[in-house]
């Protein structure tokens, strides 16, 4: 059903983002009140209450800031926003001078990051929904440099990027044009500030959600919320709904794990590892009435002495498998443990050379595609 055509020049419905009407200025006019609800809810799964101190970073015409006002305390609401004619509009069309008057919010119209020390106010919360996506690099650092030094110990930046495979080299506000940033990159600029970079689970029609966490901000009451809302998604089977929630759960583990450069070599070798004794452990069942193949039996002879070539082979692996009988019994289980064991350690070199073209998290995803072709691991057992 159409909208009338006053309702539709009032709201600004078919216009384009960045055209002068102050709902369509701050992005796509059919969006504006479901990106307004998104991000509250977001908030207040997070935490958020009314006796909280909130930063909102470009608040724009108050698309987020006409529902965060009236819920906040009075004073507690701070808004950043260089055009303030959007702002005085905001005001006029969605707020109202009464609610301003009770409220009673502070803001200071200009684009300096320094604006959040003027405020004076330890944060709880401060918001950039699609600042991040129109910044260049030296802008995104001079904001979260800003916002570190005025954010409560437990306190959390919430913002909205578009990743890519590459970092935008642009400068400076870019707008209403968008920018991309891979996530390793802006895990990197919040290290410096002393934030905990983490991407949320959250909907957005475009963008996508991530924190940047105080040392002691607790994502306990976001991580419970989620999962009870999962779990009661009563229209599906018990069984299904448990299953589903785990799946999901394991899944944004790995993401999050594989993109944090300290964690991701640890989870490489774990699951090279894993899949390793695994499927040691099947081929021992597998073939117990078969005699080790013969490649496996020729290394071990080459073992007994260690040369500098073998004939066909460069020295490497008959010296490998002359270490590896040093160290273990000489039966049908250790020579599939030594193939499984090559195995594992090329899935860990194809890593190392993934991450010289994608990012940590696809290198990872290479990682898993080897585990499943058949040469990593049903006829991995040859040791050649």
């Amino acid at each position: 059903m159409k909208a009338p055509s006053n309702a539709r020049e009032n709201l600004g419905l078919g216009l384009k983002p960045g055209d002068p009407h102050y709902r369509a200025y701050v992005g796509p006019p059919e969006d504006y009140d479901l990106i307004a609800a998104m991000t509250f809810n977001l908030l207040t799964t997070l935490g958020l209450r009314q006796h909280h101190s909130l930063l909102d970073i470009g608040c724009g015409s108050l698309r987020i800031g006409r529902l965060l006002i009236p819920y906040l305390n009075r004073g507690k609401y701070f808004g950043i926003e260089p055009a303030e004619w959007l702002l005085v509009e905001g005001i006029k069309q969605e707020l109202g001078e009464t609610v301003v008057e009770t409220k009673r919010p502070t803001f200071f119209f200009t684009d300096s990051p320094e604006a959040v020390g003027r405020a004076k106010v330890s944060f709880d919360f401060t918001l950039a929904q699609s600042i991040f996506s129109h910044c260049g690099l030296d802008l995104i650092k001079g904001w979260l440099s800003a916002v570190s030094r005025s954010l409560a110990q437990d306190g959390a930046l919430v913002a909205t990027f578009l990743p890519g495979d590459e970092d935008s080299l642009r400068k400076g506000w870019i707008y209403p044009e968008c920018v991309n940033y891979r996530p390793e990159t802006l895990e990197r600029v919040a290290a410096e500030v002393n934030l905990r970079f983490e991407i949320l689970d959250w909907k957005h029609p475009r963008q996508t959600w991530a924190l940047f966490a105080a040392p002691k901000f607790d994502s306990t009451w976001f991580e419970n919320a989620l999962g009870t809302a999962m779990a009661n998604r009563t229209f599906l089977p018990a069984a299904t709904r448990r299953r589903r929630l785990t799946l999901r759960r394991l899944a944004a583990w790995l993401a999050v794990t594989a993109s944090n450069p300290a964690a991701a070599p640890w989870l490489v070798i774990g699951f090279a590892t894993v899949h390793a004794v695994l499927w040691t452990f099947i081929l021992v069942r597998l073939k117990a009435a078969q005699d080790v193949h013969m490649d496996v039996a020729e290394a071990f002879a080459w073992g007994q002495k260690f040369l500098l070539g073998y004939g066909k082979h460069p020295p490497l692996s008959g010296w490998v498998a002359g270490i590896w009988f040093m160290l273990f019994p000489v039966t049908d289980w250790s020579t599939y443990a030594l193939a499984m064991m090559t195995v594992g350690v090329g899935m860990m070199i194809c890593w190392a050379i993934a991450l010289r073209v994608v990012d940590r998290r696809r290198a990872f995803l290479v990682v898993v595609m080897l585990a499943i072709y058949p040469i990593f691991n049903l006829k991995g057992f040859k040791y050649n």
